[in-house]
């Protein structure tokens, strides 16, 4: 019986225990991902602050759905006329593929970095994507056409 440890023991170890790699992940995944489907509170947030923000930020948090998800509104130009580029199907598609990959790379590059510096490395990944993705599809003659106000 003396070789039994008490359960406060047994508390203090379990504590100490390290996470495993495929518990922060994880962890890593999820937090990108909320924070990739919390763009769509942009334009409510651009709308609710819009003259306590500084100049430019309201624009980006009211375009940043659009920014972040632009397949759906890819045009070629025309003298006349734009024309989609994309199906509704694929552009859904498109960008599924796209920020799921995102994700799995970002998971696996930042699975061990403190959690405190995750929430401003994945802002700036996911602005950064985005605007990535609107330049690179620039470079094919593409245009993303932002619908707003």
């Amino acid at each position: 019986m003396a070789d039994m440890p008490n359960t406060k023991e047994l508390r203090d170890v379990s504590q100490k225990l390290p996470e495993r790699g495929s518990e922060r992940f994880l962890r890593t995944a999820t937090l990108f991902l909320c924070l990739l489907f919390a763009s769509y509170l942009g334009p409510i947030l651009s709308e609710k602050a819009y003259y306590t923000l500084h100049i430019g930020l309201p624009d980006l948090l009211f375009f940043l759905p659009q920014i972040l998800f632009p397949y759906d509104l890819v045009v070629n130009r025309s003298e006349h006329a734009s024309r989609l580029v994309f199906s509704d199907t694929a552009a859904i598609a498109l960008e599924v593929a796209q920020w799921g990959i995102v994700t799995i790379m970002f998971s696996w590059f930042a699975r061990n970095i403190r959690f405190r510096y995750l929430v401003p490395l994945a802002l700036v990944v996911i602005v950064g994507v985005g605007y990535a993705v609107m330049f690179a599809l620039g470079l094919f003659g593409m245009r993303v056409e932002l619908d707003g106000p």
